[in-house]
C-alpha cells in the first residue's frame, strides 16, 4: 500500500496519471544552460526544458523514449537496473544545445531521481 501511494504520489507531482502502477523507475528535470555568460549571485542562468530523453541498457541496448514537459519533468517506469539516458537533439544537425548522457542505477522498489542537462555553450 505504501508502494502504491508513494508511485500515484510522483504521479501527483509530475502531473500525470500512471497507465499501470510501475515499482520502479527514473524520474527527474531537464535543465537548459547556461544561459547567460556570466552569473552572478541571484541570478537564474538555467531553466527547465522540453525534450526527449533515451533510456538504454549500459549495453547500448534500446529501453524506451521518455519526453520531458515543459517544466522539464519526466517520469518513466523501468525494472531495477543500470541504465544510460541519452539526451536526444533539440534539432537535427545542430551542435547546440548538447545534451549531457547520464548513468542512473534503479533500485527496486524506489523511482530514482536525475537532474538531466542541456549545455547552450555560452560561456
Amino acid at each position: 500500500m505504501k508502494l502504491l501511494f508513494s508511485v500515484l504520489a510522483m504521479a501527483a507531482i509530475l502531473g500525470t496519471a500512471p497507465a499501470a502502477v510501475c515499482e520502479s523507475g527514473i524520474a527527474g528535470r531537464v535543465i537548459l544552460g547556461p544561459l547567460c555568460p556570466v552569473e552572478r549571485p541571484g541570478m537564474v542562468c538555467s531553466r527547465a526544458l522540453a525534450a526527449v530523453l533515451r533510456v538504454q541498457h549500459t549495453d547500448g541496448s534500446f529501453v524506451t523514449d521518455v519526453p520531458s514537459d515543459s517544466q522539464g519533468r519526466f517520469a518513466v517506469g523501468v525494472p531495477a537496473g543500470a541504465y544510460t539516458i541519452l539526451p536526444q537533439p533539440l534539432r537535427p544537425k545542430q551542435n547546440f544545445p548538447y545534451g549531457r548522457s547520464a548513468s542512473v542505477n534503479v533500485a527496486a522498489n524506489t523511482f530514482t531521481w536525475i537532474d538531466v542537462y542541456y549545455d547552450t555553450g555560452i560561456r
